[in-house]
C-alpha cells in the first residue's frame, strides 16, 4: 500500500487559468495520478504538469521533488 504526505511541502509557484498557488493539494493530486507508472515516467509526467501549469509566469522559487521507491 501507498501512501503519499503532502502536508509540509510549502508550494509558492503562481500559475494555472487563475495565476493561483500550486498548493500542496494539487501536488498531492497529481503525485496519486501517477503512481502507477515507473518512476522514469513519473518524472517527466511531474515536470510536464508543473511546466504547463506555471504557463508564461516566472518561476519564482526553487523546486525539489524526491521519490522514492519502496519495494
Amino acid at each position: 500500500m501507498s501512501s503519499i504526505q503532502a502536508k509540509a511541502i510549502r508550494i509558492d509557484q503562481f500559475g494555472g487559468p487563475d495565476g493561483k498557488k500550486f498548493k500542496s493539494k494539487k501536488l498531492k493530486e497529481t503525485l496519486l495520478g501517477f503512481q502507477h507508472l515507473n518512476m522514469k515516467d513519473q518524472a517527466i509526467m511531474i515536470n510536464k504538469e508543473f511546466d504547463n501549469w506555471k504557463g508564461m509566469n516566472e518561476q519564482i522559487d526553487d523546486l525539489c521533488l524526491v521519490g522514492i521507491k519502496v519495494n
